[in-house]
C-alpha cells in the first residue's frame, strides 16, 4: 500500500517574516503617536491659534502608520507566497517616511 500524505508546508522566508513584523511594529507605534496626539489637540484648552496643528500632525503619522500595518499583515499572511516580500517592503517604505521626514528635521545632514 502506498502512502498518499502531502508534502510539508514549506517555511515561510526568515527575511519576509522580520521585514513584515518591522512594518507593523512601525505601523503600531505611529498609530498610537498619532491616536495620542488626536487625543492631545482635542483635549487642549488654551487660546493658542496654532493648536490644530495637532491634528494634521496626527494625520501624517495616522495614515502611513496605517498602511504601514496593514501591509505588514499582509506579508505575515502572505509570507510564503510571492507577493509577501513586496508588501512588507512596501509596509516598511509607508511606515519610515514620516520618521525620516522627523530625523531630517532634527539631523539636517541626512
Amino acid at each position: 500500500m502506498t502512502s498518499t500524505s502531502a508534502p510539508a508546508a514549506a517555511t515561510a522566508p526568515t527575511g519576509t517574516r522580520i521585514t513584515a513584523w518591522a512594518a507593523v511594529v512601525l505601523g503600531l507605534a505611529e498609530t498610537g503617536l498619532a491616536v495620542w496626539a488626536w487625543v492631545e489637540t482635542a483635549t487642549y484648552t488654551g487660546e493658542s491659534s496654532t493648536a490644530a496643528l495637532g491634528y494634521v500632525a496626527a494625520l501624517l503619522l495616522g495614515v502611513p502608520g496605517v498602511c504601514a500595518l496593514v501591509l505588514g499583515a499582509i506579508g505575515i499572511l502572505l509570507a510564503r507566497r510571492p507577493v509577501g516580500l513586496p508588501a512588507a517592503i512596501l509596509g516598511v517604505v509607508a511606515g519610515a517616511g514620516p520618521v525620516v521626514l522627523w530625523l531630517s528635521a532634527w539631523l539636517p545632514w541626512l
